[in-house]
């Protein structure tokens, strides 16, 4: 807690908290902009059996009992879909259309389960999905991989000795997709170097305050060294006492005035004392 109130008084600092920031900003931006953009480019196909069983007017007619071993069950179509995204999806493959490994393009192929739209759909669909840091690569990867999808299934057709007439063929669900830029990658680094560099900015304030704090308890053992170490790396707030209003002082008792002698006034004579007084004899 005492770590986090001093980080906060630091950052109301003008000489760190807003540097810093500025150059967590600046991190930011960079980061943002040494990161490639990434693009992708989509394209989903349906597997779909023949619609038309009657030979064309010329055409001989298929021999009595054949048919396309590939739509012999009733998931047919769905295991065509599987059996393509095996054979195009193995490393070789990906390698010849232009996606290694551990190059920067990236290519999917799937039954649609990483298309949201197609999720749970449970139809032979074949989705094919580029991702590379170049807009035309992108798209490029996605037909030249359609079109290898296309000869891998006349291919295992003729193979299997199905008759043309019968062929499986593959419908375009949607066009190959123009680029779309992803950002998310280019964010993420971003806000990651931002925040990266706002710790380590107020991680080194910090630990300077400490050690200028340190160095003056060191210096002097006095009391006011201590407690000028203790502000520097945790400042305490000056309690500012109100004064009181004024209260009016006490009235002083009025001294008492002693009776002061009458004049004018005849003093009474003492009865005793006059018979205690001497007259002379007069002859």
């Amino acid at each position: 807690m005492e770590f986090w109130k001093t980080v906060f008084d630091l950052a109301r600092r003008k000489l760190v908290g807003p540097p810093i920031l500025a150059l967590a900003v600046v991190a930011g931006v960079v980061g943002f902009l040494i990161v490639p953009a990434h693009y992708t480019a989509n394209v989903v196909l349906l597997v779909t059996g023949p619609g038309n069983t009657q030979p064309a007017p010329g055409e001989p007619l298929s021999k009595a009992g054949r048919t396309n071993p590939l739509l012999v069950d009733s998931a047919g179509l769905r295991t065509t879909a599987a059996t393509l995204i095996l054979s195009v999806s193995t490393p070789e493959v990906l390698a010849q259309l232009g996606a290694p490994k551990d190059g920067p393009n990236k290519l999917v192929i799937d039954d649609g389960g990483s298309n949201q739209a197609l999720f749970g759909s449970g139809g032979p669909f074949l989705s094919i999905t580029a991702d590379s840091p170049n807009e035309r690569t992108a798209k490029d990867l996605v037909v030249r991989a359609q079109k290898r999808v296309e000869d891998e299934l006349a291919a295992k057709q003729k193979e299997l000795g199905a008759p043309a007439i019968l062929y499986i063929s593959l419908v375009n669900v949607t066009p190959p997709s123009t680029p779309e830029a992803q950002l998310g990658g280019k964010i993420q680094t971003a806000g990651i170097a931002a925040v990266l560099t706002l710790f380590a900015g107020f991680a080194a304030a910090y630990a300077w305050t400490l050690r200028q704090a340190r160095r003056r308890v060191a210096a002097g053992p006095s009391t006011e060294s201590w407690t000028e170490a203790v502000d520097a790396v945790e400042p305490r707030p000056v309690l500012e006492l109100t004064p009181k209003p004024d209260e009016a002082p006490e009235p002083e008792p009025e001294p008492k005035k002693e009776d002061a002698p009458q004049v004018g006034k005849a003093q009474a004579v003492d009865e005793d004392s006059a018979d205690t007084q001497t007259f002379p004899i007069v002859k």
